[in-house]
């Protein structure tokens, strides 16, 4: 079975290669990496991406899915 992996990022700076890299050297590797940054503002963080979105020595494809920060949504009401 396959599956893909997603990553939530806000401002995470190097957090989120260090999870690209924990995937990367999984034995079972997912499908694919996902993303989902919610609009990082800090220049650290949106380096970190870019870095990423260059590496063209991932052993997984990444994709990185840009929007405007949402925050945290409630879901019980």
């Amino acid at each position: 079975m396959e599956v893909d992996a997603v990553i939530t990022s806000f401002n995470q700076k190097s957090m989120v290669s260090e999870a690209v890299d924990s995937l990367n050297k999984r034995s079972i590797k997912p499908k694919r990496i996902i993303i989902v940054d919610d609009g990082s503002t800090d220049q650290e963080s949106l380096s970190a991406l870019n870095s990423i979105e260059d590496d063209t020595n991932l052993k997984i494809p990444v994709k990185i899915i840009y929007h405007k920060n949402a925050g945290i949504k409630n879901t019980d009401a």
